[in-house]
């Protein structure tokens, strides 16, 4: 195994960056490139996640070289502790920046884009302590400390651009959902809003990107659907670029593609964005500041697919709890991708979950399921609450002790599909990965064999109580804002409630496809493997049952019980091998299971 990722330039386009994983449990080392000469230069760095190029120190004898800041891992996996480190010298030279000593949290760290600062921020799930070293001069520091509130620091001008969901800046009370202040760096500690003179929205902002001429806002409406506003600024008199917004302009495109920023330089006059059909069909557009224009450049297609065939569609099942505050919306959002012009019968349908972090669910092709497509097959995707696709509040509502929410919005999408028609529960399939197959397992729990045929449950954090009551084990208390601690009585009363593996009950399942992995840092693999195993217990005694039943009435007896199958991979991680083919092979087991399973519509 070999995984290779963060590749990054220095600040004087001299060495590349690389961190390199050998084991595929997201163990890294980082390595350094001479460009020139195409060789690694300088000493590599064990235990690395993430780290920042910074420029030349002018303190020693490699004066001429970069310099990076890192963060090095403890045992468990989290990045913890950053160093200063100038390419070429030894790694023992090194001088210590921050040590983070509270478990629950993470250091990450960033160059801004305009390679003015450094920024390293410890964060947990919910909240954010910021640093930021200037790369030129005395590297001064400017910190905030802020154990309540997310905050995400970026700069331009003179001015920290901050993407919150701090009400009032650092001290302040928080918000659900993120908005965009701004503060100088003469007074980081002074917030304003950026206002935005010709643009009143209430969709709630995901991310943004500064430029020297405008900034990019990503947001979801309550639909689910992205985004995308390009905030000018006015030019002055010597040709600077101040903080005066001249101009709010709304991007027009087709609500249902996903939209992805590709990177450009600071200064750029263009700005470029990926969008994705989820239909293997991705386009180009370019967004041309001065004038304004946006313009397709180019489209691609799949080379063994022809997406014109098929079509993406947007749906909503109803919420159950009609007290939410999220009612007056449109309900939960389900992305269907299926045939062009499919009739009114119901077909097979793969519905995808996730549901967690507030990640939002993104409706891609995969190349390994065109299969299904071609066999009369729908895949959907449920946006469930405990994901990002309304904004925040979304997530909030889907977390922590309204995690059934997450749960009974599944339940709820599967029965929309099947009471509207599109399915029927011999033909519908459940799909899952990581923290989705808590969702996906505690739902099969609490539906048995009544409404899903067959299930992919892939690296399922399925023992959820006792991962999160073994501080011992790599990420446990990092979980607790998620999921809740369990140290807390009633917590733990609402963990037990739903907790996949404590609930397996004395039912019928659907056939169950299990994938684990002896690397995973993430889900351990006696998790996956821990809940197969029960599963195929309560289905060999279900056989037992059934077969003491059929033998007193005289009927033939069954040889076999519900098909739970387990595969554990021996040598890789949560994600896989990373090669080039492995998702596809990864693919053709999965469609093999569920035609086994479902078949076919034709």
């Amino acid at each position: 195994f070999v995984g290779v990722d963060l590749m990054k330039m220095s600040l004087d386009g001299k060495y590349l960056g690389y961190q390199r994983d050998l084991t595929g449990g997201e163990d890294y080392s980082l390595l350094f490139r001479d460009v020139e000469t195409g060789e690694n230069f300088g000493q590599e760095i064990p235990s690395v996640r993430g780290y920042a190029w910074s420029s030349p120190s002018s303190a020693s004898s490699f004066g001429s070289n970069p310099t990076v800041f890192y963060a090095k891992t403890d045992d468990s996996g989290r990045p913890y502790k950053v160093f200063h480190h100038i390419v070429g010298d030894s790694t023992k030279n090194d001088t210590e920046i921050f040590v983070e000593n509270d478990p629950s949290r993470y250091v990450s760290l960033y160059t801004t884009r305009d390679s003015k600062f450094v920024i390293i921020t410890s964060n947990s799930k919910t909240s954010s302590e910021v640093r930021a070293f200037s790369v030129e001069g005395e590297r001064n520091e400017v910190v905030w400390e802020q154990r309540e509130g997310e905050f995400y620091v970026e700069h331009r001008n003179g001015y920290f651009y901050i993407v919150t969901n701090l009400e009032d800046g650092v001290g302040g009370g928080s918000v659900n959902d993120y908005c965009v202040k701004r503060a100088a760096v003469s007074c980081p500690s002074k917030w304003e809003d950026v206002p935005l003179p010709n643009k009143e929205t209430v969709d709630p902002l995901q991310d943004m990107a500064v430029f020297e001429k405008c900034l990019v806002l990503f947001r979801r409406d309550f639909s689910g659907a992205k985004k995308v506003d390009i905030v000018h600024f006015n030019e002055g008199k010597e040709g600077d670029w101040g903080h005066e917004v001249e101009e709010v302009v709304e991007l027009d495109f087709d609500p249902l593609l996903e939209k992805e920023l590709l990177h450009r330089d600071y200064d750029t006059n263009e700005i470029d964005l990926l969008l994705d059909s989820g239909l293997g069909e991705e386009q180009l557009h370019r967004y041309f500041l001065k004038e304004k224009r946006l313009e397709l450049i180019y489209r691609t297609k799949s080379t063994n697919f022809s997406s014109k065939d098929y079509e993406t569609i947007r749906t909503f099942a109803p919420l159950k709890d009609e007290d939410s505050i999220t009612k007056s919306d449109s309900g939960i959002p389900i992305t269907l991708i299926r045939r062009q012009g499919a009739s009114d019968k119901p077909t097979p349908l793969l519905l995808h979950v996730y549901g967690a972090y507030g990640e939002s669910l993104t409706p891609r092709f995969e190349e390994g399921y065109s299969s299904l497509l071609s066999r009369g097959w729908a895949l959907g995707f449920a946006h469930v609450r405990g994901g990002g696709e309304k904004g925040k509040q979304w997530h909030e509502e889907g977390k922590g002790m309204k995690k059934q929410n997450s749960i009974d919005d599944l339940i709820a999408c599967a029965t929309f599909l099947v009471s509207s028609g599109y399915t029927t529960p011999n033909q519908l399939a459940l799909s899952s990965f990581s923290a989705g197959g808590l969702t996906a397992a505690a739902a099969l729990n609490q539906t048995g064999s009544s409404l899903f045929r067959v299930a992919l449950l892939g690296c399922p954090f399925a023992d959820l109580v006792t991962t999160l009551t073994d501080e011992t084990l790599p990420l446990s208390i990092q979980e607790y804002e998620e999921w809740g601690a369990p140290q807390n009585p009633k917590v733990y009363k609402t963990l037990i409630q739903y907790d996949p593996y404590r609930n397996i009950r004395d039912q019928d399942y659907p056939a169950v496809f299990v994938r684990g992995s002896m690397v995973d840092r993430r889900v351990l693999f006696w998790q996956p493997l821990k809940y197969a195993t029960r599963l195929q217990q309560v289905a060999e005694e279900k056989r037992k049952k059934r077969n003491a039943e059929a033998r007193g009435k005289g009927k033939r007896e069954e040889k076999e019980g519900g098909e739970v199958i387990m595969l554990m991979d021996e040598e890789t991680g949560h994600h896989g091998d990373g090669g080039r083919f492995s998702s596809v092979v990864q693919q053709a087991y999965d469609v093999a299971f569920l035609l086994r399973g479902v078949g076919g519509a034709e």
